[in-house]
This record gives structure tokens, sequence and C-alpha cells, in this order.
């Protein structure tokens, strides 16, 4: 069964925060004398907040460079359905779930993925156009940045959530969960 309109949920685990954020000192503890002053450390220093004014460096303790990568390989895995893309940015086993409507009604189908052949079958399965559409126009600006049980960025609100294993400094895609989106809620999202 194809369901019609779908918002995607993954999930990446990032560092814990080692208590308060001191705004001041973590994008220089992010990037140290040791860093190369070069193009990724260029963007860090543009893009270190999303439109909410989040850090990347004091939230979530990596480089706004690594958020982008992240994005552009999960972009990659989707769009072009790069298997290599998919090895970068996606951890397996891949827990997915499947809800059928946006309301707590009902539990979600739920998979689990373990290699890059499960997660194409399950994307072309259930990736319809609006969540592609989202997928398509997510860049550092618009991820929420996220600090509670875990540590992580993520796509329309839950779309995508992505977290870094330690002691990896690659964010990874750990979990994908699947919910309606409307048109309303594809052009919201993008036009941050």
């Amino acid at each position: 069964m194809r369901y019609p309109y779908w918002i995607l949920v993954i999930g990446l685990t990032l560092w814990p925060s080692s208590g308060q954020v001191q705004e001041s000192g973590c994008f220089n503890r992010i990037h140290d004398a040791a860093t190369p002053r070069d193009a990724d450390y260029a963007f860090d220093l543009r893009f270190d907040r999303n439109v909410e004014g989040d850090s990347f460096s004091c939230i979530l303790h990596i480089r706004a460079s690594a958020a982008r990568k992240a994005i552009d390989d999960f972009r990659a895995a989707v769009l072009y359905e790069d298997e290599s893309a998919i090895a970068r940015v996606i951890k397996f086993p891949l827990s997915a779930s499947v809800h059928s409507t946006r309301l707590a009604t009902k539990g979600p189908e739920t998979f689990t993925l373990h290699d890059a052949s499960e997660w194409l079958a399950f994307q072309r399965r259930y990736f319809d156009k609006r969540l592609i559409g989202v997928v398509s126009c997510t860049n550092v600006r618009n991820v929420e940045i996220v600090a509670s049980r875990t540590y992580a960025f993520m796509i329309a609100s839950g779309i995508v959530r992505f977290q870094q294993p330690v002691p990896d400094d690659h964010p990874r895609v750990t979990g994908v969960s699947v919910f309606p989106l409307t048109d309303e809620m594809l052009v919201s999202y993008c036009a941050k």
C-alpha cells in the first residue's frame, strides 16, 4: 500500500552536552588552533547558527560543515539513490517506522533496515514527492537543533534526525519515522 503524504524522521546520535553551553567559547573549542582556516572553517563561521539562532558548535559540539556534509550525503542518498552516500550517512541497522496519521491513535508499522538495498526498497515504497521535496530543500539554516534525551539536528521538526556516534565526527542517520505531510508543511519548511 502506498501512503499519499509523508514526512520522514531520521535519527542520528550526537555527543551529549557537557553541562552549560558557553556561547563565547564553544565555537573556539570546536575550532582550536590546529583547525585549518580553510573553506569549511569559513562556512562554519557563517553558518554555525540555524534560523532560530541555535548553534551547532555550542549545542551539538559539531562543526556546521560536518552537518552540511551529512545533509548533502543524505540528499544524494535519497535523490540519486547513491549507495556510497547511503554508506556514509546511514548507520545500519536502522530502525524505521511508518505512521498512517499524525495523531497517536494507532501505532506505527515498524521495520529494521540492515543495508543499502533494504533502505532503497523502504524509500521507494514510502517516500513520495513531498517527502523528497523536504529532503531537497534541507540545509543547515532550516534544520532544528535539539538537546533533550539525545543531541541532534532534525529536518522539518523530526522528519530526519541526525546524531553523531562517538568517536565518529560525521553525523549519521540512526532511525527513521515517516508521518503524513501536507503541501503547507512542505512549503513552510522549505521557506525557512
